[in-house]
């Protein structure tokens, strides 16, 4: 997602002081070096050099973009019904018609 695209919506999401970074997204990563670790044991994948450099920036944009597409789609989807509370259903709507998701647990 650019800036551009991004910083419309953003604005209304985040508040004024927030640090975006390059691409008008939140400057840290959503994923960090332990939750990367995590992931890969439970893949199977042992020691620190499991993942590279490459494959962590890789995992850490693309866990960037589903949260920040999610989050934008379901706050369109909230403000459609007029609301002004991103809600649960909105955000698991937007992940069970876009990405094919369907959480354990949940509707």
């Amino acid at each position: 997602i650019g800036a551009s695209r991004t910083s419309c919506w953003a604005q209304e999401l985040l508040p004024a002081n927030a640090k975006l970074g390059p691409r008008g997204m939140p400057g840290d990563a959503l994923l960090g070096d332990a939750a990367l670790e995590r992931l890969a044991r439970a893949a199977g994948l042992q020691g620190a050099a499991s993942l590279s450099p490459e494959a962590r920036r890789l995992l850490e944009q693309a866990a960037e973009h589903l949260v920040w597409e999610t989050v934008a789609s379901g706050a369109r989807l909230s403000r459609h019904c007029k609301s002004k509370t991103l809600a649960e259903k909105d955000v698991l709507m937007h992940l069970r018609h876009r990405w094919g998701l369907q959480l354990p647990g949940q509707g």
